[in-house]
């Protein structure tokens, strides 16, 4: 049994070694000029008044021509103060565009339906997306446009956490973590992962698969858009590590609220091809042992806990050094656990209850 502790440690080295040789593609900066191309930003909000304002005020800072930029605002449906608050910037700020989403049309549904729409209404060439609880840098848009050339259909990136507290701190760690395995996956052509709130595409590309309405639904809209793209046309695709495209999110507030995200996230990483089974399965692997390798033997858990510490401490620090989240480094240990006990649990709870909610919706 102590060999398979190892052989299990053996084959998450290696897997991590793959992914960092690929991630140095993505530490590569741009060149110093890019396309300057029309860009659409959109942002599809449903309840959200807690939060909207603050990420509004972040996309009015955007450093880009404003002859080249368009904001939509996306009320999806809301109950609360989130359109009022919508309407109210869109007023005062010609480059803010605002739709309201009534009902749902087709087999289109939650988010998936508010951001078809709104790409509908949209005018510019490169399609950006973001949510409510992001705060955006000035330069994300210019910075990502630099990635664009002829041959570029997708280009995605960081958002992080602050680590505000213990709770925020083990999360911080864990986007930080699995956005470096997509970025490292991405640089071997291998694209596994991406996040709706930092993602941007060319209109020719979302186009070209027939949009979200001709693609397979999922809970995560964004990584079944990438999977399409990448499989079905011969658009290339960026994941830059790039302190100028980072966005910074909201930690989820609660147990409860990250139940969710994580049930979510796992049921959308089902759509993943072989690649990413691989990932999960490595991941899935690595947490039993955590969880229970001391059963086996004490010497041989220390030797797989430290090592696997230690392994994921070197592939993560270029990216935590770049974007200089040198405080996040100290949540590394506890997060072992945390990401051990819901790889482990979570397919089986899909097992026993596969539904998903968004926002009040059953997905």
């Amino acid at each position: 049994m102590e060999l398979i502790i190892l052989f299990i440690l053996s084959l998450y080295f290696l897997e991590h070694l793959i992914f960092f040789i690929g991630l140095q593609k993505n530490l590569k900066l741009p060149p110093p000029a890019g396309y300057v191309q029309s860009v659409s930003v959109i942002v599809a909000a449903k309840n959200e008044e807690a939060c909207i304002g603050e990420c509004i005020k972040s996309l009015l800072k955007l450093d880009y021509p404003q002859d080249k930029l368009q904001i939509v605002l996306v009320n999806d449906r809301s109950t609360d103060r989130t359109g009022e608050i919508m309407c109210d910037y869109t007023e005062k700020h010609k480059v803010l565009k605002y739709i309201e989403i009534k009902e749902l049309k087709g087999k289109l549904k939650g988010k998936t339906n508010a951001l078809a729409y709104a790409i509908k209404q949209s005018t510019g060439e490169l399609i950006f997306t973001t949510d409510a609880d992001i705060e955006v840098k000035s330069s994300w848009v210019k910075e990502m446009v630099k990635y664009y050339n002829d041959n570029t259909g997708l280009v995605s990136s960081y958002s992080i956490i602050k680590p505000r507290s213990f709770f925020w701190g083990i999360q911080a760690f864990d986007w930080i973590y699995l956005l470096t395995i997509g970025s490292g996956a991405d640089g071997i052509n291998n694209q596994i992962s991406c996040l709706g709130n930092n993602m941007s595409y060319k209109r020719k590309a979302y186009d070209e698969i027939g949009g979200y309405e001709n693609i397979k639904f999922s809970v995560t809209e964004d990584f079944m858009l990438l999977q399409t793209i990448k499989n079905k046309t011969k658009w290339k695709t960026r994941f830059p590590v790039n302190f100028d495209t980072v966005n910074y999110t909201l930690a989820c507030k609660n147990i409860k609220e990250l139940y969710g995200q994580k049930k979510r996230w796992t049921k959308g990483g089902l759509d993943a091809k072989t690649a990413g089974i691989l990932v999960g399965v490595m991941a899935w692997l690595s947490g039993a042992v955590i969880l229970s390798g001391w059963l086996i033997s004490f010497k041989y858990y220390l030797i797989f806990l430290a090592s696997k510490i230690i392994i994921d401490l070197l592939f993560t620090l270029p990216v935590l050094l770049r974007f200089k989240e040198y405080s996040t480094l100290l949540y590394i240990v506890f997060f072992e656990f945390y990401f051990a006990v819901y790889v482990f649990l979570m397919p089986f709870i899909l097992i026993i209850d596969g539904n998903v909610v968004w926002k009040e919706q059953k997905l």
